[in-house]
């Protein structure tokens, strides 16, 4: 997260959104060196959790050093659910924008979502663990016919998560990008190779005289 040398070092470098930053601490004394970059990691921290939001066109530096000194004060996060988030995209929608047999397995993905993760659960709070979970839930989940949940419609469903996380994004209800990177999914069962009709009809033919000629 954030990488020091030492307590001495006065311009620390740190990674922040993807983007390197470096930034003087103002400072020759060491403790309040050290305390500053402390100040640093625990801001970053809360940034990364969802409870402290960096304000738009904000010094990002500047804002993460601040003991609260700054212009742009931090905003803090309206503490959404994941059922109030559904509800809120699902209202904003225009009218007839998406197929009715697409916009019901929208509603199916969200309850599964609901279900298992909390229509309570606060959106500010989602981790990559919390979708891992999600997954490794899913998975143990039986699907049409009595089988097995498949990979592709765990993917789907976090999918539907993402497109409306993408959403609150764009409408400042959440500051982070969706968590989903590196998520691990069940190896999905291999299908067999396409066949033509003609190759079907001749591996049957070579079974039966197999089978014939064992018998006979």
């Amino acid at each position: 997260m954030v990488t020091t040398r030492s307590i001495w070092q006065l311009s620390p470098r740190f990674r922040f959104g993807g983007r390197k930053f470096k930034r003087s601490l103002h400072t020759k004394n060491a403790a309040n060196a050290e305390g500053r970059r402390c100040r640093l990691e625990e801001n970053i921290r809360l940034v990364e959790s969802g409870r402290l939001e960096v304000p738009m066109g904000a010094d990002i530096p500047l804002f993460l050093l601040s003991d609260g000194k700054i212009d742009c004060k931090p905003i803090a996060v309206q503490n959404r659910t994941i059922s109030t988030l559904f509800t809120e995209y699902l209202a904003g929608l225009p009218q007839e924008s998406l197929e009715a047999d697409t916009l019901y397995t929208v509603r199916i993905h969200m309850e599964h979502i609901e279900r298992i993760l909390g229509s309570r659960f606060s959106v500010a709070g989602l981790t990559e663990a919390h979708l891992q979970n999600y997954v490794l839930h899913r998975s143990r989940e039986s699907g049409r016919h009595g089988k097995r949940l498949s990979p592709t419609t765990i993917k789907k469903e976090l999918g539907t998560f993402s497109s409306v996380w993408s959403w609150a994004v764009r409408a400042v209800y959440v500051a982070r990008p969706f968590p989903n990177k590196g998520l691990r999914f069940p190896k999905a069962r291999e299908k067999p190779p396409f066949q033509t009709w003609e190759e079907i009809e001749g591996k049957i033919r070579s079974a039966a005289f197999s089978i014939c000629s064992g018998s006979c």
